[in-house]
């Protein structure tokens, strides 16, 4: 995951080399004016860190690396994204090289994701929404059954049955045997994606809202566990409009209302 990061950083940086680059040699007299009108006014400013009489190959180079490293700036987009974005909109026409459309929104994404402090009033919000009716789990018995395809007739089960859906890799897929839980919690941790299934009133809303809790609260003290998310309230997730919960590379853990 890192080695493929560093390589999405390595590539962003290179294609925004090229077209500053080009930019700059094609207007040198705006290298002061694109800083300003990128970030004047903003409390997160990087210009101080910018040398904009540098020559305007070298100029261009600086201003990724500095940005690159700088991160985020205000209104939560990256430094570099926002000079990119300001200059496709106030300085070229109304066909810009593709990488000005493209980038920015690459560049700010990490951005967008939410901070540790938001984090945790999410959580708290969440674990004030449901604590309440996830403390009505009593431990279920459950089957966790393996199957390449969707399949709803499964065996009878006594409580709830977990469904874990597999590719196919050729036509021989060797089907698991199902797996008995005294407790259907203890299935999720070993599973990454599932359908819960069950009989109307056997539990299945209660079991996830448990899970939703347990999961909370391990991440309210532990900034690596997954993140639940609630589709009944405004979750952190859709307050943010991201397609990621918390830090790159964290699942997110869905619940019914």
């Amino acid at each position: 995951m890192v080695t493929r990061n560093n390589k999405n950083r390595a590539e962003l940086g290179w294609r925004a080399t090229r077209l500053l680059e080009a930019f700059f040699r094609d207007h040198p007299g705006l290298q002061r004016i694109a800083l300003d009108s990128a970030f004047n006014g903003h409390a997160k400013d990087p210009r101080g860190l910018l040398q904009s009489d540098a020559p305007p190959a070298e100029f261009a180079v600086d201003c990724v690396t500095v940005l690159m490293s700088y991160g985020c700036t205000d209104g939560r987009q990256h430094s570099l994204g926002r000079l990119l974005a300001v200059i496709r909109e106030q300085f070229l026409g109304a066909n810009p090289p593709t990488d000005f459309v493209e980038l920015p929104p690459l560049l700010n994404q990490p951005c967008r994701l939410p901070n540790r402090e938001e984090e945790r009033a999410y959580l708290q919000r969440l674990l004030a929404d449901i604590e309440h009716k996830a403390a009505l789990y009593a431990p279920l018995r459950g089957i966790a059954r393996i199957t390449a395809k969707a399949d709803p007739l499964l065996e009878a089960w006594e409580d709830l049955a977990m469904l874990r859906h597999v590719r196919r890799n050729g036509s021989t897929r060797q089907q698991q045997e199902p797996r008995d839980y005294a407790n259907i919690l203890n299935a999720f941790p070993r599973i990454r994606r599932a359908a819960l299934l069950g009989r109307p009133g056997a539990g299945k809303s209660t079991t996830l809202r448990r899970l939703a809790a347990d999961l909370a609260e391990r991440a309210l003290s532990d900034p690596q566990p997954p993140l639940p998310d609630s589709p009944r309230r405004q979750s952190l997730h859709a307050h943010h409009a991201l397609h990621g919960l918390g830090r790159s590379g964290r699942r997110i853990a869905a619940q019914p209302g």
